[in-house]
């Protein structure tokens, strides 16, 4: 495959990324217009990473199955479709429906470029392109919430879609143009019950995670719809394992590296999109900035997130995984254990550093696992290996999301009940918080540890 394919591929990961984060400073405007509680407007972000989880399990078959050009387009007609229809909708249910349409069509896009570069690159050369490929991956969920709180501070929230549909037309006619139909295609088999088990199973595990740590006292329905998950999960695994060709192969995992890498990813995402929640609403609950100064005030750390992963590559093709990601998680660790003693009167400069620490942290991860972890796959597993690295990245993602925000809620709620009121009780909160991603980030600084190091990786 051409490197120019790739780059054309990035334009589209860019805008699916993006989507992740863009709609999450018009919430309260979304909440206004249609009359909706923060529960319900908060499945607008949920349900597009929930719907994201829930689909790139099916990109290894579509990976094989269609050109590249063709998924490519596919995949962005697909998100185009659910923008109009999101920032065209007259009804909020509308609105969550073109989010998971977007949702859709990104989830094919982020594995379908992650395969490409790994089937393009010679092994020596994957740690710089996956570099340049991850610059995308952190810098775009990182502006959104600055790009979306700019565009609602000049028009209304419909332009965050409406803004980007120019930029996905000129995505589809440079594909159109310039993408070559190189790919070989197989004819493999559709399994039915395999798309249904992994929708249930996965769509279950993660709203129900989601409405469990999301909500102040046990609620049963939440529970079944969780175990239910569970149990799909556990026939889709034993399901895959009988089919001659699943659609997912999980035996991947029977890859000690790869499965450590895997492992590290998800805490690393876990820990991200879990500050990409708490830095905000430290920012704007104990040092009182709006909420488009608190998405300037985080976008130095996007832009840091964005300029290193390019080097943490390259550092990666000299010296292999283990003393840089064991370096990121020993930062990382500090950095969270650092904020965890912010207060009220913690300077914007020395939070802005913080969070600054953080992404570098991220990015200085995230290259060098996730190329570790795909080089110790066969070219013929690669499809699947990374639908399995993204749909477990995608699930860290959310689960870092509603578990560290609902221990937070949690610990609130606890010193609120033992007579704490105010911002104490939610600076409790974080601070509980805070010291618990310390925690995981100090068990992936020992797990990073073991990561084989370049020259005891096997080829």
């Amino acid at each position: 495959m051409r490197k120019q394919d790739i780059t054309i591929m990035k334009l589209g990961v860019f805008l699916g990324l993006l989507g992740e984060t863009f709609l999450n400073a018009a919430l309260v405007q979304c909440m206004d217009v249609f009359q909706v509680t923060a529960d319900t407007v908060q499945w607008l972000t949920s349900g597009y990473m929930l719907t994201m989880g829930i689909c790139v399990p099916v990109s290894a078959y579509l990976i094989k199955r269609m050109t590249t050009k063709n998924l490519y387009l596919s995949a962005l007609g697909v998100f185009l479709l659910g923008t109009l229809v999101a920032g065209l909708s007259p009804w909020f249910s509308l609105l969550l429906v073109g989010r998971v349409i977007q949702a859709i069509g990104a989830s094919i896009m982020l594995p379908m470029m992650m395969h490409a570069i790994m089937v393009s690159y010679e092994p020596s050369q994957r740690g710089a392109a996956m570099g340049s490929a991850m610059l995308i991956v952190l810098f775009a969920p990182a502006i959104g919430p600055t790009f979306g709180g700019l565009i609602i501070g000049i028009l209304s929230w419909r332009w965050i879609f409406f803004s980007i549909v120019p930029i996905i037309l000129i995505g589809m006619f440079w594909a159109l143009q310039s993408m070559e139909q190189t790919t070989v295609t197989e004819k493999i088999h559709f399994d039915c019950a395999s798309v249904v088990l992994s929708i249930v199973g996965f769509g279950g595990f993660v709203y129900g995670l989601e409405s469990l740590f999301s909500q102040n006292s046990l609620q049963i329905s939440s529970l079944l719809i969780f175990i239910a998950g569970i149990i799909a999960l556990g026939i889709f695994v034993l399901r895959q394992l009988r089919l001659d060709a699943p659609m997912l192969d999980i035996r991947v995992l029977g890859n000690g590296m790869y499965s450590l890498g895997v492992c590290l990813i998800m805490m690393t995402h876990m820990t991200m999109f879990a500050n990409f929640i708490m830095m905000p609403m430290f920012l704007v609950n104990m040092l009182g900035l709006s909420t488009f100064l608190a998405g300037l005030a985080v976008l130095p750390g996007g832009f840091m997130g964005a300029v290193l992963p390019p080097i943490a590559g390259k550092i990666y093709d000299r010296i292999g995984p283990r003393g840089i990601v064991s370096s990121g998680f020993l930062l990382l660790a500090c950095m969270n254990f650092l904020i965890s003693t912010f207060s009220a009167s913690t300077s914007i400069i020395f939070a802005i550093i913080s969070y600054i620490g953080i992404m570098v942290s991220v990015a200085v991860i995230l290259t060098p696992a996730q190329t570790n972890s795909l080089s110790q796959l066969q070219k013929q597993d690669l499809p699947h290996g990374t639908a399995v690295l993204n749909t477990l990245m995608l699930i860290g993602a959310s689960m870092g999301a509603s578990f560290f925000v609902g221990i937070m809620s949690a610990k609130t709620h606890t010193l609120v009940s033992e007579g704490v009121v105010g911002q104490l009780s939610l600076l409790g909160g974080l601070h509980f918080a805070y010291r618990g991603v310390g925690i995981l980030c100090t068990l992936g600084f020992v797990l990073a540890l073991f990561l084989r190091n370049s020259e005891e990786k096997e080829e």
